[in-house]
């Protein structure tokens, strides 16, 4: 097939000509491995996010600019898999695994009750220094330094049985962890070939639950043994302080301990979700601009560096109008939160108060009944709040289990 002959100026003028049509097939192809490379470059630039984000040109013809657009493209899981649940999981068979470190928990158990004491006895303790001051300044003086040495004792058992009880409950845990390790990786070890075929068994999601899953469990054993036996023992000495300073005033404490607990609770989670809940929002974001590091190239090869600063201006507008909203609402709740307490607080004092004047108790035991429940409460809320996921330590047992229960089928 002839060309002609001529410079390009003439050659192409010509639509329908063979020039012309070289010239459009040579654009289209070019247009093709560019979308292709752009697609594969951002594939690599984020290996460790659940599902890819790929940057896609569309053109509406060969000599238009591209518009920039982000796609997903979910990782190829077989629909079974997703939505298979966790099965059940023993926590008697997952205890049983522990049991070479029974001394250890045993100890960590006394250690968690002297911690879980500390609450209670440290509220008699205000009591008592508030009823100092009302003394003659000789005994004040005297009275004083001694109540100052017991908040110093205080502090000093508080220390080591805090430590103490991270320390053995550590140990058991860590001395756990090791043991499913390793059974685990001789299970593993001794699968057959077409074991590890399937996507559930790919080396990444062995080693996650050989590493995240396998450190999960100590929640399930040594943690929450210890986080409930201090609850237990805080309770316990609250409520025997209480009930021998004033049983009244007790009763009217513990009705209104709920709405003390509830806020205590939601006060400390507040303050843990704030900045959690800012990173996640901004995940979308931090991806679009990971993605566009890693295609700089091709951003730069088709002068997109507008139409990709303008979809990362959008991907934080989002985030920035839920996190005004989530503020407002968040303030206004931890707003309400303290006007409860401080209503409880006041209803409280009002009760003793009556309860004085009728001649049926003391300052001196109203304050003692106050401060034992009170601080027992906000303490056994705050430790609550601290208490490790149960539900995702759960899957991780379930997924470790289902490792140890399958049957290889080559021995």
């Amino acid at each position: 097939m002839g060309f002609g002959n001529g410079p390009h100026s003439e050659l192409s003028r010509d639509p329908d000509g063979a020039y012309s049509r070289l010239i459009r097939l040579q654009e289209t192809s070019s247009v093709s491995e560019h979308s292709e490379h752009t697609c594969l470059s951002s594939e690599k630039s984020s290996p460790r996010s659940g599902s890819r984000h790929s940057f896609s040109i569309s053109y509406g013809n060969p000599t238009a600019s591209g518009i920039l657009e982000t796609t997903t493209v979910e990782p190829d899981v077989p629909a079974s898999v997703a939505s298979e649940g966790p099965p059940g999981v023993s926590l008697r068979r997952l205890a049983y695994l522990n049991k070479p470190e029974i001394p250890v928990l045993l100890l960590g158990t006394i250690v968690a009750a002297v911690n879980g004491v500390i609450f209670p006895v440290y509220g008699s303790l205000l009591s008592s220094v508030i009823k100092t001051f009302f003394e003659p300044p000789h005994e004040l003086r005297k009275h004083s330094k001694f109540w100052a040495s017991i908040f110093v004792v205080l502090g000093v058992v508080s220390f080591l049985a805090q430590s103490s009880r991270a320390y053995l409950f550590a140990v058991a845990g860590c001395r756990l962890i090791r043991r499913v390790r390793a059974m685990c990786f001789e299970k593993v070890v001794y699968m057959e070939v077409s074991w590890f075929d399937e996507a559930e068994h790919s080396s990444g999601a062995i080693g996650a639950r050989l590493s995240t899953d396998a450190a999960s469990l100590r929640g399930l054993v040594g943690d929450a043994l210890g986080l409930l036996i201090q609850n237990t023992a805080t309770a316990i000495t609250g409520m025997i302080i209480a009930f021998s300073a004033n049983w009244q005033l007790s009763l009217v404490i513990l009705v209104l301990l709920p709405l003390l607990g509830v806020n205590g609770y939601f006060q400390v989670q507040y303050m843990k979700g704030v900045s959690a809940n800012a990173k996640k929002m901004y995940e979308d974001a931090s991806q679009v601009a990971s993605d566009a590091v890693g295609s700089i190239p091709t951003i730069a090869s088709f002068c997109a560096e507008e139409k990709i600063i303008e979809l990362y201006k959008k991907k934080c507008d989002g985030p920035i109008k839920t996190g005004i909203r989530q503020g407002i609402v968040t303030g206004i709740g931890f707003g309400v939160s303290l006007f409860l307490q401080f209503s409880v607080f006041a209803l409280i004092f009002y009760t003793g108060g009556l309860l004085v004047a009728a001649g049926k108790t003391t300052f001196f035991a109203v304050f003692q009944a106050f401060f034992a429940l009170t601080i027992a409460s906000l303490g056994l809320a705050q430790s609550s709040s601290l208490a490790p996921d149960v539900s995702k330590g759960k899957s991780s047992a379930a997924s470790i289990f289902a490792i140890l229960d399958r049957k290889s089928k080559i021995l």
